[in-house]
C-alpha cells in the first residue's frame, strides 16, 4: 500500500523512501510509485505539486489508487496537466472526484501508462533509456516538493472551503470548483434567485476578515473511514486535498468576480500564503 504523506502534513517537503512499484509506459518512459508518497496529484480542483526525485524533475501521474512519478519532459504534454477540474469537488467519500488517486474505478481511457493494466511490482531497476537515462527507479530515493507551490495550493484550497462555508450556510448549492492559481472559483446552482453581487462581495470580504483574524484552526480527521477537513467552529467537509493548518496562514483573500448566468453563480477568488 502506498502511504500518501501529504494527507497528514501539508508542510512536509522532503522524504527518503523506497520504490513500491516500477515500470515503463508504452513509449519507454520509466515510472516509479513510491512507498511513501509526498506528491499531491491533480484532483478535486487542486493542481498537482511540482518537485524532484533524487534531483530529477518529475511529472506526477495517477493510476488507480497509486501516484506515479515519471521524468519531466517538456515535449510530452499529458491531457490533464495545467487544466483546472471545473466540475470537481470533494465528494461524499472524503476523496476528490474520480481523477483523484484515492478514488476508485480508474478508466482505461485515462490510463496514464497507456497500458490499461496495473503497475508491475518487483525489483526496481535504473532507467537505461538514453532520453531518460539516470531517472531513479531503485531506492533509497529522496523525494522533494516545491514548498512554495504547495503552500499556494493549500491556501487556495482552504480559502475555497472558507468561501463555501459562508455561502453554504446561506443556502447556496455547491456544484463545482477550481483551486488553480489565477482562476480559482466556486460554482453554485442558484436557480431563479437573484443575487446582489456587490452586497455579496462585501459580505464575503467581512467573513474573510473576521475568520482569518480569529486564527481558526484547520484540522483533518477520519470519520467512518472518510478523511474530513474542519475549519474550527465553522465548517467540515470530506476532502483529500492539502490545506493550511490555521486560517492565520492566509493572506490577500478576496473576491475577484461574481458572475451569474442561466441559474449558475461563479464566485472567483484569490488567496495567498503568508
Amino acid at each position: 500500500m502506498q502511504h500518501h504523506l501529504y494527507l497528514s502534513d501539508t508542510y512536509l517537503d522532503e522524504t527518503t523512501t523506497t520504490p513500491l512499484a516500477t515500470g515503463q509506459a508504452e513509449d519507454g518512459r520509466p515510472w516509479v510509485a513510491l512507498t511513501d508518497n509526498i506528491f499531491h496529484p491533480q484532483g478535486g480542483g487542486q493542481p498537482n505539486d511540482t518537485g524532484t526525485l533524487n534531483g530529477h524533475p518529475v511529472r506526477i501521474r495517477r493510476h488507480a489508487d497509486l501516484v506515479l512519478l515519471e521524468p519531466h519532459d517538456t515535449h510530452h504534454q499529458p491531457h490533464t496537466d495545467g487544466q483546472p477540474d471545473t466540475s470537481a469537488r470533494c465528494n461524499t467519500n472524503g476523496q476528490h472526484d474520480t481523477d483523484h488517486p484515492l478514488a476508485t474505478g480508474w478508466s482505461d481511457t485515462n490510463d496514464p501508462l497507456g497500458s490499461g493494466g496495473r503497475p508491475e511490482t518487483g525489483d526496481a531497476r535504473q532507467s537505461g533509456n538514453g532520453r531518460w537515462a539516470g531517472f531513479p527507479t531503485q531506492g533509497p530515493m529522496i523525494a522533494r516538493i516545491d514548498l512554495e507551490t504547495r503552500k499556494l495550493h493549500a491556501a487556495l484550497h482552504t480559502a475555497g472551503h472558507l468561501l463555501d462555508a459562508y455561502l453554504g450556510r446561506h443556502g447556496f448549492q455547491h456544484t463545482g470548483n477550481s483551486h488553480f492559481p489565477g482562476q480559482a472559483r466556486v460554482d453554485y446552482n442558484i436557480g431563479d434567485h437573484t443575487v446582489d453581487r456587490a452586497a455579496l462581495t462585501e459580505q464575503l470580504h467581512t467573513h474573510f476578515t473576521h475568520t482569518i483574524a480569529a486564527a481558526l484552526k484547520v484540522t483533518t480527521q477520519t470519520h467512518h473511514g472518510l478523511r474530513q477537513v474542519t475549519i474550527e467552529d465553522l465548517d467540515t467537509q470530506n476532502c483529500a486535498g492539502t490545506h493550511v493548518t490555521n486560517l492565520s496562514a492566509l493572506r490577500d483573500v478576496s473576491i475577484r468576480a461574481i458572475k451569474v448566468k442561466a441559474g449558475l453563480m461563479k464566485v472567483g477568488y484569490t488567496a495567498a500564503h503568508i
